[in-house]
Protein backbone atom coordinates (compact mmCIF):
# COMPACT_ATOMS: atom_id res chain seq x y z
CA UNK A 1 0.00 0.00 0.00
CA UNK A 2 2.97 2.66 0.62
CA UNK A 3 4.25 2.44 -2.79
CA UNK A 4 0.82 2.58 -4.21
CA UNK A 5 0.51 6.00 -2.33
CA UNK A 6 3.41 7.02 -3.58
CA UNK A 7 2.13 6.89 -6.24
CA UNK A 8 -1.05 8.85 -6.11
CA UNK A 9 1.42 11.51 -5.06
CA UNK A 10 3.50 11.60 -8.57
CA UNK A 11 3.04 14.30 -10.66
CA UNK A 12 2.88 12.06 -14.06
CA UNK A 13 -0.87 11.82 -15.18
CA UNK A 14 -0.30 8.65 -16.64
CA UNK A 15 1.14 7.37 -13.31
CA UNK A 16 -1.76 8.71 -11.28
CA UNK A 17 -4.50 7.02 -13.67
CA UNK A 18 -2.45 3.71 -13.52
CA UNK A 19 -2.44 4.04 -9.56
CA UNK A 20 -6.16 5.01 -8.72
CA UNK A 21 -6.70 2.23 -11.12
CA UNK A 22 -4.45 0.12 -8.91
CA UNK A 23 -6.30 1.07 -6.05
CA UNK A 24 -9.72 0.25 -7.60
CA UNK A 25 -8.13 -3.35 -7.93
CA UNK A 26 -6.48 -3.60 -4.75
CA UNK A 27 -9.30 -2.66 -3.34
CA UNK A 28 -11.85 -4.95 -4.69
CA UNK A 29 -9.42 -8.26 -3.17
CA UNK A 30 -8.93 -6.80 0.09
CA UNK A 31 -9.85 -5.17 3.35
CA UNK A 32 -7.92 -1.68 5.06
CA UNK A 33 -6.68 -1.61 7.90
CA UNK A 34 -7.12 2.21 10.23
CA UNK A 35 -3.45 3.30 9.05
CA UNK A 36 -3.95 2.15 5.36
CA UNK A 37 -7.33 3.89 5.31
CA UNK A 38 -6.19 7.29 6.47
CA UNK A 39 -3.09 7.26 4.31
CA UNK A 40 -5.25 6.26 0.99
CA UNK A 41 -7.42 8.93 1.74
CA UNK A 42 -5.26 11.53 2.48
CA UNK A 43 -3.43 10.44 -0.76
CA UNK A 44 -7.43 10.69 -3.10
CA UNK A 45 -8.50 13.45 -1.81
CA UNK A 46 -6.52 15.99 -3.57
CA UNK A 47 -7.05 13.91 -7.11
CA UNK A 48 -10.47 15.14 -6.75
CA UNK A 49 -9.53 18.59 -8.12
CA UNK A 50 -6.78 17.10 -10.34
CA UNK A 51 -6.82 18.50 -13.97
CA UNK A 52 -7.45 14.53 -15.71
CA UNK A 53 -11.13 13.97 -15.75
CA UNK A 54 -10.05 10.05 -15.59
CA UNK A 55 -8.16 10.90 -12.67
CA UNK A 56 -10.94 12.58 -10.80
CA UNK A 57 -13.34 9.92 -11.53
CA UNK A 58 -10.62 7.59 -11.00
CA UNK A 59 -10.25 8.83 -7.21
CA UNK A 60 -13.96 9.19 -6.66
CA UNK A 61 -14.57 5.63 -7.50
CA UNK A 62 -11.49 4.32 -5.34
CA UNK A 63 -13.33 6.03 -2.61
CA UNK A 64 -16.62 4.28 -3.03
CA UNK A 65 -14.70 1.26 -2.84
CA UNK A 66 -13.33 2.28 0.09
CA UNK A 67 -16.22 2.83 2.05
CA UNK A 68 -17.52 -0.26 0.98
CA UNK A 69 -14.26 -2.07 2.44
CA UNK A 70 -13.74 0.27 5.62
CA UNK A 71 -17.50 0.60 6.85
CA UNK A 72 -17.36 1.89 9.99
CA UNK A 73 -13.38 2.95 10.30
CA UNK A 74 -14.64 5.11 7.47
CA UNK A 75 -16.67 7.40 9.79
CA UNK A 76 -14.04 9.73 11.19
CA UNK A 77 -13.26 10.74 7.62
CA UNK A 78 -16.77 11.95 6.58
CA UNK A 79 -16.62 15.10 7.01
CA UNK A 80 -12.81 15.36 5.04
CA UNK A 81 -14.17 13.95 2.45
CA UNK A 82 -17.30 15.85 2.29
CA UNK A 83 -15.68 19.14 1.55
CA UNK A 84 -13.63 17.67 -0.76
CA UNK A 85 -16.70 16.09 -2.58
CA UNK A 86 -18.87 18.95 -3.13
CA UNK A 87 -17.04 20.73 -5.82
CA UNK A 88 -16.91 18.02 -7.61
CA UNK A 89 -20.63 18.17 -7.88
CA UNK A 90 -20.44 20.78 -10.25
CA UNK A 91 -17.39 19.38 -12.31
CA UNK A 92 -17.55 20.12 -16.14
CA UNK A 93 -17.33 16.50 -16.83
CA UNK A 94 -20.91 14.47 -16.28
CA UNK A 95 -19.03 11.29 -15.24
CA UNK A 96 -17.12 12.68 -12.53
CA UNK A 97 -20.18 14.45 -11.42
CA UNK A 98 -21.92 11.13 -11.92
CA UNK A 99 -18.88 9.53 -9.68
CA UNK A 100 -19.05 12.14 -6.86
CA UNK A 101 -23.15 11.70 -6.89
CA UNK A 102 -22.54 7.75 -5.93
CA UNK A 103 -19.73 8.68 -3.82
CA UNK A 104 -22.04 10.65 -1.45
CA UNK A 105 -24.68 7.56 -1.56
CA UNK A 106 -22.09 5.56 -0.45
CA UNK A 107 -21.20 7.65 2.58
CA UNK A 108 -24.43 7.77 3.44
CA UNK A 109 -24.79 3.71 3.95
CA UNK A 110 -21.83 4.43 6.25
CA UNK A 111 -23.01 7.55 8.15
CA UNK A 112 -26.77 8.45 8.95
CA UNK A 113 -28.29 9.80 5.54
CA UNK A 114 -30.16 12.17 7.52
CA UNK A 115 -26.32 13.64 9.21
CA UNK A 116 -25.04 13.67 5.62
CA UNK A 117 -27.55 15.71 4.18
CA UNK A 118 -27.63 18.32 7.12
CA UNK A 119 -23.23 18.38 6.21
CA UNK A 120 -23.46 19.34 2.61
CA UNK A 121 -26.82 21.88 3.44
CA UNK A 122 -24.31 24.46 1.63
CA UNK A 123 -24.70 22.66 -1.84
CA UNK A 124 -28.25 23.96 -2.30
CA UNK A 125 -27.24 26.90 -2.57
CA UNK A 126 -23.63 26.55 -4.29
CA UNK A 127 -22.65 29.15 -6.44
CA UNK A 128 -22.15 26.20 -9.12
CA UNK A 129 -25.27 25.53 -10.21
CA UNK A 130 -24.15 22.19 -11.57
CA UNK A 131 -23.58 21.86 -7.67
CA UNK A 132 -27.05 22.59 -6.78
CA UNK A 133 -28.62 20.14 -9.48
CA UNK A 134 -26.80 17.16 -8.78
CA UNK A 135 -27.44 17.80 -4.87
CA UNK A 136 -31.24 17.56 -5.64
CA UNK A 137 -30.70 14.89 -7.78
CA UNK A 138 -28.55 12.84 -5.18
CA UNK A 139 -31.76 13.76 -2.57
CA UNK A 140 -33.74 12.17 -4.93
CA UNK A 141 -31.74 9.31 -5.23
CA UNK A 142 -31.05 8.95 -1.42
CA UNK A 143 -34.57 8.99 -0.58
CA UNK A 144 -35.73 6.38 -2.80
CA UNK A 145 -32.80 3.90 -1.44
CA UNK A 146 -33.17 4.95 2.18
CA UNK A 147 -36.35 6.02 2.77
CA UNK A 148 -38.19 9.41 4.09
CA UNK A 149 -37.56 8.27 7.78
CA UNK A 150 -34.09 8.47 7.36
CA UNK A 151 -34.10 12.69 6.66
CA UNK A 152 -35.48 16.13 8.32
CA UNK A 153 -38.35 16.76 5.71
CA UNK A 154 -39.00 20.24 6.69
CA UNK A 155 -35.32 20.70 7.89
CA UNK A 156 -33.17 19.60 4.95
CA UNK A 157 -35.19 18.87 1.87
CA UNK A 158 -38.63 20.48 1.31
CA UNK A 159 -37.08 24.28 2.07
CA UNK A 160 -34.64 23.78 -0.25
CA UNK A 161 -36.09 21.99 -2.98
CA UNK A 162 -38.83 24.69 -2.84
CA UNK A 163 -36.74 27.69 -3.47
CA UNK A 164 -34.41 25.92 -6.46
CA UNK A 165 -37.61 25.78 -8.58
CA UNK A 166 -37.03 29.36 -8.55
CA UNK A 167 -33.02 29.14 -10.00
CA UNK A 168 -31.96 30.37 -12.70
CA UNK A 169 -30.69 27.53 -14.70
CA UNK A 170 -33.50 24.94 -16.11
CA UNK A 171 -32.06 21.70 -15.41
CA UNK A 172 -31.48 23.08 -11.79
CA UNK A 173 -35.06 23.51 -11.60
CA UNK A 174 -35.86 20.13 -13.27
CA UNK A 175 -33.53 17.97 -10.68
CA UNK A 176 -36.15 20.34 -7.76
CA UNK A 177 -39.07 19.14 -8.97
CA UNK A 178 -37.32 15.67 -9.61
CA UNK A 179 -36.64 15.79 -5.76
CA UNK A 180 -40.27 16.83 -4.79
CA UNK A 181 -41.69 13.82 -6.93
CA UNK A 182 -39.92 11.34 -4.83
CA UNK A 183 -40.87 12.95 -1.70
CA UNK A 184 -44.64 12.45 -3.67
CA UNK A 185 -43.85 9.60 -3.62
CA UNK A 186 -42.72 8.78 0.00
CA UNK A 187 -45.23 11.04 1.21
CA UNK A 188 -48.34 10.85 -1.03
CA UNK A 189 -50.65 14.21 -1.27
CA UNK A 190 -49.72 15.25 1.67
CA UNK A 191 -46.90 17.35 0.61
CA UNK A 192 -48.77 19.89 -1.27
CA UNK A 193 -50.30 20.88 2.43
CA UNK A 194 -46.11 21.39 3.00
CA UNK A 195 -45.66 22.94 -0.26
CA UNK A 196 -48.41 25.51 0.44
CA UNK A 197 -46.42 26.90 3.37
CA UNK A 198 -43.15 27.92 1.27
CA UNK A 199 -44.49 30.28 -1.07
CA UNK A 200 -44.89 29.00 -4.27
CA UNK A 201 -45.69 30.51 -7.57
CA UNK A 202 -49.87 29.24 -8.23
CA UNK A 203 -48.10 28.39 -11.64
CA UNK A 204 -45.47 26.37 -10.32
CA UNK A 205 -47.87 24.60 -8.17
CA UNK A 206 -50.20 23.84 -10.11
CA UNK A 207 -47.35 22.15 -12.63
CA UNK A 208 -46.52 20.37 -9.73
CA UNK A 209 -49.78 19.08 -8.83
CA UNK A 210 -50.40 17.96 -12.63
CA UNK A 211 -46.89 16.04 -12.61
CA UNK A 212 -47.91 14.59 -8.97
CA UNK A 213 -51.38 13.96 -10.64
CA UNK A 214 -49.27 11.31 -13.00
CA UNK A 215 -47.83 9.43 -10.57
CA UNK A 216 -50.66 8.78 -8.67
CA UNK A 217 -52.05 7.97 -12.09
CA UNK A 218 -49.35 5.21 -12.43
CA UNK A 219 -50.28 4.05 -8.55
CA UNK A 220 -54.11 3.70 -9.13
CA UNK A 221 -53.31 1.76 -12.44
CA UNK A 222 -51.01 -0.64 -10.66
CA UNK A 223 -54.35 -0.86 -7.92
CA UNK A 224 -57.13 -1.49 -10.86
CA UNK A 225 -58.61 -5.11 -10.98
CA UNK A 226 -57.20 -5.89 -14.07
CA UNK A 227 -53.96 -5.45 -12.12
CA UNK A 228 -54.44 -7.18 -9.30
CA UNK A 229 -55.42 -10.15 -11.51
CA UNK A 230 -51.95 -10.25 -13.00
CA UNK A 231 -50.12 -9.43 -9.80
CA UNK A 232 -49.74 -10.36 -6.38
CA UNK A 233 -51.17 -8.71 -3.28
CA UNK A 234 -49.97 -5.36 -2.55
CA UNK A 235 -48.03 -5.14 0.77
CA UNK A 236 -49.61 -2.70 3.39
CA UNK A 237 -47.18 0.10 2.91
CA UNK A 238 -44.87 0.74 -0.42
CA UNK A 239 -44.03 4.32 0.89
CA UNK A 240 -41.39 3.63 3.80
CA UNK A 241 -38.11 2.13 3.53
CA UNK A 242 -38.49 -1.22 2.78
CA UNK A 243 -36.34 -3.31 5.13
CA UNK A 244 -34.31 -6.36 3.04
CA UNK A 245 -35.11 -9.39 6.33
CA UNK A 246 -36.57 -12.33 4.83
CA UNK A 247 -38.68 -14.73 6.93
CA UNK A 248 -35.96 -16.91 8.88
CA UNK A 249 -39.08 -19.32 10.59
CA UNK A 250 -39.42 -22.39 8.02
CA UNK A 251 -42.68 -22.51 5.75
CA UNK A 252 -44.02 -25.82 5.08
CA UNK A 253 -42.62 -27.39 1.14
CA UNK A 254 -45.27 -26.82 -1.20
CA UNK A 255 -45.70 -27.63 -4.83
CA UNK A 256 -42.98 -26.63 -7.21
CA UNK A 257 -44.62 -23.38 -8.89
CA UNK A 258 -45.40 -22.79 -12.50
CA UNK A 259 -44.84 -20.53 -14.31
CA UNK A 260 -46.91 -17.62 -14.40
CA UNK A 261 -48.22 -18.41 -11.12
CA UNK A 262 -46.40 -17.05 -8.11
CA UNK A 263 -46.18 -19.38 -4.94
CA UNK A 264 -46.89 -17.25 -1.48
CA UNK A 265 -44.48 -15.83 -0.10
CA UNK A 266 -42.22 -17.27 3.24
CA UNK A 267 -43.64 -16.47 6.36
CA UNK A 268 -41.78 -13.69 7.97
CA UNK A 269 -40.30 -13.75 11.63
CA UNK A 270 -41.64 -12.06 14.22
CA UNK A 271 -38.62 -10.31 15.29
CA UNK A 272 -37.51 -8.39 12.22
CA UNK A 273 -39.65 -6.75 9.81
CA UNK A 274 -40.13 -8.10 6.85
CA UNK A 275 -39.16 -6.72 3.08
CA UNK A 276 -41.56 -6.54 0.47
CA UNK A 277 -41.83 -10.25 -0.09
CA UNK A 278 -41.05 -12.08 -3.39
CA UNK A 279 -44.43 -12.13 -4.99
CA UNK A 280 -45.15 -8.07 -4.15
CA UNK A 281 -41.75 -6.77 -5.77
CA UNK A 282 -42.96 -5.86 -9.01
CA UNK A 283 -46.31 -4.81 -7.51
CA UNK A 284 -44.20 -2.22 -4.46
CA UNK A 285 -42.29 -0.65 -7.21
CA UNK A 286 -45.33 -0.24 -9.13
CA UNK A 287 -44.23 -2.41 -12.09
CA UNK A 288 -47.49 -2.37 -14.63
CA UNK A 289 -47.31 -5.48 -17.10
CA UNK A 290 -46.18 -5.11 -20.26
CA UNK A 291 -47.55 -6.76 -23.12
CA UNK A 292 -46.07 -7.98 -26.46
CA UNK A 293 -48.20 -10.17 -29.22
CA UNK A 294 -45.84 -12.20 -30.36
CA UNK A 295 -42.90 -14.55 -29.99
CA UNK A 296 -40.83 -12.72 -32.35
CA UNK A 297 -41.64 -9.24 -30.61
CA UNK A 298 -40.77 -10.94 -27.41
CA UNK A 299 -37.26 -11.80 -28.57
CA UNK A 300 -36.87 -8.14 -29.99
CA UNK A 301 -37.44 -6.81 -26.69
CA UNK A 302 -35.19 -9.18 -25.08
CA UNK A 303 -32.22 -8.54 -26.79
CA UNK A 304 -32.63 -4.91 -26.44
CA UNK A 305 -32.94 -5.49 -22.89
CA UNK A 306 -29.50 -7.62 -22.88
CA UNK A 307 -27.65 -4.48 -24.94
CA UNK A 308 -29.18 -2.05 -22.51
CA UNK A 309 -27.74 -4.10 -19.23
CA UNK A 310 -24.33 -3.39 -20.33
CA UNK A 311 -22.53 -2.20 -17.32
CA UNK A 312 -21.60 1.41 -19.29
CA UNK A 313 -24.79 2.56 -19.43
CA UNK A 314 -26.31 4.60 -17.40
CA UNK A 315 -27.18 3.05 -13.92
CA UNK A 316 -30.82 4.07 -13.59
CA UNK A 317 -31.38 3.01 -17.05
CA UNK A 318 -30.79 -0.53 -16.45
CA UNK A 319 -32.77 -0.61 -12.90
CA UNK A 320 -35.40 0.39 -15.72
CA UNK A 321 -34.76 -1.95 -17.57
CA UNK A 322 -34.29 -4.79 -14.49
CA UNK A 323 -37.83 -3.93 -13.90
CA UNK A 324 -38.64 -4.20 -17.59
CA UNK A 325 -38.20 -7.74 -17.07
CA UNK A 326 -40.51 -8.19 -14.48
CA UNK A 327 -43.05 -6.17 -16.65
CA UNK A 328 -42.72 -8.35 -19.50
CA UNK A 329 -43.00 -11.53 -17.66
CA UNK A 330 -46.37 -10.09 -15.70
CA UNK A 331 -47.37 -9.45 -19.19
CA UNK A 332 -46.92 -12.59 -20.60
CA UNK A 333 -48.64 -14.79 -18.28
CA UNK A 334 -46.87 -18.32 -19.25
CA UNK A 335 -48.38 -18.13 -22.80
CA UNK A 336 -44.78 -17.69 -23.93
CA UNK A 337 -42.98 -21.08 -24.21
CA UNK A 338 -39.88 -19.13 -25.29
CA UNK A 339 -39.52 -16.74 -21.88
CA UNK A 340 -37.80 -19.15 -19.74
CA UNK A 341 -34.94 -20.01 -22.21
CA UNK A 342 -35.05 -15.95 -23.60
CA UNK A 343 -34.58 -15.40 -19.83
CA UNK A 344 -31.67 -17.66 -19.54
CA UNK A 345 -29.98 -15.39 -22.18
CA UNK A 346 -29.71 -12.83 -19.54
CA UNK A 347 -27.67 -14.86 -17.16
CA UNK A 348 -24.27 -12.50 -17.63
CA UNK A 349 -26.22 -9.52 -17.96
CA UNK A 350 -28.04 -10.04 -14.79
CA UNK A 351 -24.28 -11.13 -13.06
CA UNK A 352 -23.07 -8.19 -13.97
CA UNK A 353 -25.71 -6.09 -12.17
CA UNK A 354 -25.25 -8.27 -9.02
CA UNK A 355 -21.53 -6.98 -9.34
CA UNK A 356 -22.54 -3.53 -9.88
CA UNK A 357 -20.55 -1.34 -7.16
CA UNK A 358 -24.13 0.73 -6.77
CA UNK A 359 -26.16 -0.65 -4.09
CA UNK A 360 -29.21 0.26 -5.50
CA UNK A 361 -28.20 -1.96 -8.79
CA UNK A 362 -27.88 -4.89 -6.78
CA UNK A 363 -30.63 -4.16 -4.87
CA UNK A 364 -33.07 -4.21 -8.08
CA UNK A 365 -31.17 -7.04 -9.27
CA UNK A 366 -31.39 -9.63 -6.39
CA UNK A 367 -35.27 -8.36 -6.02
CA UNK A 368 -35.64 -9.77 -9.57
CA UNK A 369 -33.81 -12.92 -8.93
CA UNK A 370 -36.25 -13.56 -6.48
CA UNK A 371 -39.51 -12.57 -8.35
CA UNK A 372 -38.40 -14.73 -11.06
CA UNK A 373 -38.26 -18.17 -8.94
CA UNK A 374 -41.70 -16.76 -7.81
CA UNK A 375 -43.29 -16.24 -11.51
CA UNK A 376 -41.15 -18.46 -13.82
CA UNK A 377 -40.01 -21.34 -11.11
CA UNK A 378 -37.69 -24.41 -12.14
CA UNK A 379 -37.37 -23.03 -15.79
CA UNK A 380 -34.86 -20.37 -14.54
CA UNK A 381 -33.65 -23.17 -12.45
CA UNK A 382 -29.67 -23.13 -14.35
CA UNK A 383 -30.12 -19.00 -14.05
CA UNK A 384 -30.60 -19.46 -10.44
CA UNK A 385 -27.43 -21.78 -9.96
CA UNK A 386 -24.60 -19.70 -12.11
CA UNK A 387 -26.29 -16.60 -9.64
CA UNK A 388 -25.66 -18.29 -6.64
CA UNK A 389 -21.75 -17.79 -6.23
CA UNK A 390 -22.02 -13.96 -6.91
CA UNK A 391 -24.50 -13.86 -4.10
CA UNK A 392 -22.22 -15.40 -1.84
CA UNK A 393 -19.51 -12.88 -2.60
CA UNK A 394 -22.11 -10.13 -1.61
CA UNK A 395 -22.59 -11.47 1.39
CA UNK A 396 -19.17 -9.98 3.17
CA UNK A 397 -19.14 -6.96 2.28
CA UNK A 398 -19.99 -3.86 4.48
CA UNK A 399 -22.54 -2.21 2.76
CA UNK A 400 -25.35 -3.40 4.34
CA UNK A 401 -28.13 -2.54 1.57
CA UNK A 402 -26.08 -5.37 -0.60
CA UNK A 403 -25.45 -7.48 1.92
CA UNK A 404 -28.94 -7.65 3.11
CA UNK A 405 -30.26 -7.80 -0.54
CA UNK A 406 -28.34 -10.42 -1.20
CA UNK A 407 -28.92 -12.73 2.24
CA UNK A 408 -32.39 -12.01 0.89
CA UNK A 409 -32.10 -12.70 -2.65
CA UNK A 410 -30.78 -16.60 -1.64
CA UNK A 411 -33.20 -17.16 1.31
CA UNK A 412 -36.18 -16.48 -1.06
CA UNK A 413 -34.80 -18.92 -4.22
CA UNK A 414 -34.26 -21.34 -1.46
CA UNK A 415 -38.23 -20.91 -0.24
CA UNK A 416 -39.50 -20.89 -4.14
CA UNK A 417 -37.32 -23.06 -5.90
CA UNK A 418 -36.53 -26.44 -4.01
CA UNK A 419 -33.06 -27.66 -6.52
CA UNK A 420 -31.13 -30.19 -4.96
CA UNK A 421 -28.47 -28.74 -7.09
CA UNK A 422 -27.95 -26.00 -4.53
CA UNK A 423 -26.78 -28.14 -2.20
CA UNK A 424 -23.57 -29.22 -3.39
CA UNK A 425 -22.96 -25.46 -4.11
CA UNK A 426 -24.42 -24.65 -0.68
CA UNK A 427 -22.13 -27.42 1.46
CA UNK A 428 -18.61 -26.39 -0.30
CA UNK A 429 -19.55 -22.43 0.57
CA UNK A 430 -20.50 -23.45 3.99
CA UNK A 431 -17.19 -26.10 4.34
CA UNK A 432 -14.34 -24.19 2.27
CA UNK A 433 -14.95 -21.07 1.94
CA UNK A 434 -12.11 -18.61 3.17
CA UNK A 435 -14.60 -16.16 4.74
CA UNK A 436 -16.20 -16.93 7.71
CA UNK A 437 -18.87 -15.18 6.62
CA UNK A 438 -20.25 -16.74 3.89
CA UNK A 439 -18.99 -20.01 5.76
CA UNK A 440 -21.76 -19.12 8.40
CA UNK A 441 -24.54 -17.71 5.76
CA UNK A 442 -24.20 -20.79 3.56
CA UNK A 443 -24.52 -23.17 6.89
CA UNK A 444 -27.74 -21.30 7.63
CA UNK A 445 -29.14 -21.88 4.46
CA UNK A 446 -28.58 -25.50 4.73
CA UNK A 447 -30.59 -25.93 8.08
CA UNK A 448 -33.00 -23.83 6.11
CA UNK A 449 -33.04 -26.75 3.32
CA UNK A 450 -33.55 -29.23 5.83
CA UNK A 451 -36.39 -27.97 7.42
CA UNK A 452 -38.58 -26.24 4.37
CA UNK A 453 -37.73 -28.91 1.64
CA UNK A 454 -37.71 -31.96 3.74
CA UNK A 455 -36.47 -34.09 0.83
CA UNK A 456 -34.71 -37.03 2.00
CA UNK A 457 -33.38 -36.90 -2.19
CA UNK A 458 -31.42 -33.39 -1.53
CA UNK A 459 -29.88 -34.89 1.48
CA UNK A 460 -28.70 -37.93 0.03
CA UNK A 461 -26.94 -35.54 -2.46
CA UNK A 462 -25.96 -33.22 0.40
CA UNK A 463 -24.37 -36.40 1.69
CA UNK A 464 -22.70 -37.87 -0.84
CA UNK A 465 -20.94 -34.70 -2.08
CA UNK A 466 -19.30 -34.08 1.42
CA UNK A 467 -18.27 -37.57 1.90
CA UNK A 468 -16.28 -37.14 -1.67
Amino acid sequence: MEALIQELRSKDTKTKLSAVQHVQDTLERQELSRDDLANLIEALLPLFKDNSAKVSQGALQGLILATQRAGEYFKPHVNSVLSALVERLGDSKAAVRDAGRELLLSIMEVATPGAVVEKVAGAWVHKNWRVREEIARAAAEAMAVFGMASFNLHKDLLPQASKLLEDSQGSVRESAVFCLEEIYRQLGPAILDHLQKHSIRPAKLKELSSRFSSIQANVDAADSPSHRAASPPKPAQVNTKPSMALARTPASAGARPQSGKPRSPPATSSGRPSMLDAGTVAKARNVKPIRVHSEREMEREFQAIAKGLQPENDWQARIALLERIEGMVLGAGGEYDSLPSLLRTLRDAIIAQLVDRRSAVVKQACQLLIFLASYVGHDIDSLVEFSLPTLFKILPITVQIMTESADVCIHGLIHYLHNSRFVPKLTDAGIKDRDKKIRACCQEYLRRVLVEWGSADCWCCAFTHVSA
